[in-house]
């Protein structure tokens, strides 16, 4: 999954891979993991129809879909707790909702889950 994103988004995914590293104090492997698995997940919500792209430009509605993963099974693969793990990614959604769009030319993560998902 990581290695498919990586190459779909490039610097981009490569950027907030290290982003997260930094906050977290994690290795960049560790940080791939974790932006793997939120993927992933996103993907599952998006193909089911629970996630509103559009209101992820928000930060209460980023906040609150952050309440609604599993980050807890996340944060203990890579021994931090969840709240740090949830403040962390606060940071990046919004900025990966509104790369995705400039760096594919579409609907942004829309594109992205889209195109991962079974044809």
């Amino acid at each position: 999954m990581e290695q498919m994103l990586e190459a779909l988004l490039g610097a981009k995914w490569i950027e907030w891979k290290m982003q997260l590293a930094a906050s977290l104090g994690v290795d960049d492997a560790s940080a791939g993991s974790v932006l793997g698995g939120i993927a992933q997940q996103l993907m599952g919500r998006y193909s089911t129809g629970d996630l509103d792209l559009q209101n992820l430009q928000q930060p209460s509605a980023v906040a609150e879909l952050l309440t609604q993963l599993d980050l807890a099974s996340l944060a203990s693969q890579v021994g931090v707790d969840t709240e740090r793990l949830m403040a962390s990614l606060a940071q990046i959604v919004p900025d990966l909702v509104t790369s995705a769009g400039a760096i594919l030319g579409g609907s942004g993560l829309g594109d992205v889950l889209g195109n991962m998902g079974p044809s």
